[in-house]
């Protein structure tokens, strides 16, 4: 049998059940203990032991389990909650403490510790209360966060809402509570601070980089919890993300783009030679990646033999008279991937390819023997 006790005409003063021992599977949840003067436990995410709690009885899967579990024991475990890490609330100033639930957005009206089954990814809430000495009213109700984004970039504006518990009686009964907005409190993230308006929205500018905690207490009201935010452009390496590198001058992390798109050139090796019947008729090389993308591919091919010399023309598609050291280019495209077949099998000499990338800030890519450039030979 489960007897019930109340305590003063609010339900806010909390079901007094007495439950039998019983077990039931745990999730993870978590509790916070917000005290008259300071926070004593930042929300603690947790997934309560899996038996009864041991000095109440109270159900595995109870308020009471969990928070036993948050302050390791640190409270005078009665069902009506005097002491909780050191700070006792007992009715002297008609103060006590008061346990809400945050559960389908929006805090309700705990039905005591013992009774309260959490489910998994609620909040418990163990709040300093004062009720009104006439009416026994509750008179602080907690406020929490809506809209805090997970990052945002350096220099930018957020626009939070602070909302605020409301009850559907004076009692506030348990279960009961409804989303409200509040203005008049000051959210605070890092250094920017701004005070809610009318409709509960403060907007704030985030400066500097790394994490930062956006909270929002106000009078008379319990604050909300610290909510996670976190500056970065996500490539400086704070919050996770990965630092940028760079060497000055390639257009990373906000250096002038300086570096040219490096081609490297594929299927023909410096120094190769090729019988007539294996020599490549088509020309392949790769362009890296570059932050201001690729302008133009420009090939050149020249060919030596016997003492005299050709280039071959891009307009034309053929090979024509050229004085020797003469090394013409032409555009095949402005792809990373290049790939330009010859008009013709090649003929026997020595070759020289050339492939040039010219990169979208106009960087061009200089002549490297043995990767942009090379020589071989079809005999």
């Amino acid at each position: 049998m489960t007897k019930t006790l109340r305590a003063g005409a609010t339900g806010l003063l909390l079901s007094l059940a007495i439950a039998l021992p019983a077990s039931a599977a745990t999730s993870p949840v978590s509790v916070r203990v917000e005290g008259a003067q300071s926070t004593l436990l930042a929300r603690t995410a947790l997934t309560p032991p899996d038996r009864p709690e041991p000095d109440t009885g109270c159900a595995a899967d109870s308020a009471a389990n969990a928070l036993d579990a948050a302050v390791a024991n640190n409270w005078d475990n009665q069902q009506f909650t005097q002491t909780i890490l050191g700070e006792t609330h007992k009715f002297d100033n008609n103060d006590y403490w008061s346990f809400w639930v945050f559960r389908g957005g929006r805090y309700v009206v705990s039905n005591g510790i013992c009774d309260e089954k959490l489910a998994s990814g609620e909040e418990l809430l163990a709040a300093y209360e004062v009720s009104d000495p006439s009416t026994y009213a509750p008179t602080i109700h907690p406020l929490w966060l809506e809209n805090v984004p997970a990052t945002v970039a350096p220099g930018s504006t957020i626009t939070v809402t602070v909302a605020q518990a409301a009850c559907e009686t004076d009692s506030c009964n348990p279960g009961e509570g409804h989303r409200t907005v509040r203005s008049g409190a000051t959210v605070t993230a890092g250094a920017a601070t701004a005070t809610s308006g009318a409709d509960g929205t403060a907007t704030l500018t985030l400066s500097g980089r790394g994490p930062v905690a956006v909270r929002a207490p106000a009078p008379g009201a319990t604050p909300s919890a610290s909510e996670p935010s976190c500056v970065t452009d996500g490539t400086d390496g704070y919050c996770g993300t990965v630092k940028c590198q760079t060497n000055g001058h390639d257009g990373l992390c906000g250096s002038a783009d300086k570096q040219p798109a490096a081609v490297t050139i594929t299927g023909i090796r410096e120094g190769q030679a090729f019988s007539r019947s294996k020599a490549p008729r088509e020309l392949t090389a790769t362009v890296a990646a570059d932050p201001s993308g690729l302008h133009a591919v420009k090939l050149g091919l020249s060919r030596r033999y016997r003492g005299h010399c050709w280039t071959l023309s891009g307009k034309q598609e053929r090979f024509r008279t050229a004085r020797c050291g003469h090394h013409a280019l032409f555009t095949v495209g402005a792809d990373a991937d290049v790939s330009y077949l010859l008009p013709a099998h090649l003929g026997p000499g020595r070759y020289v390819l050339d492939v040039i990338s010219i990169d979208g800030k106009f960087n061009r890519d200089a002549p490297a023997r043995g990767r942009n450039r090379v020589v071989f030979a079809v005999k």
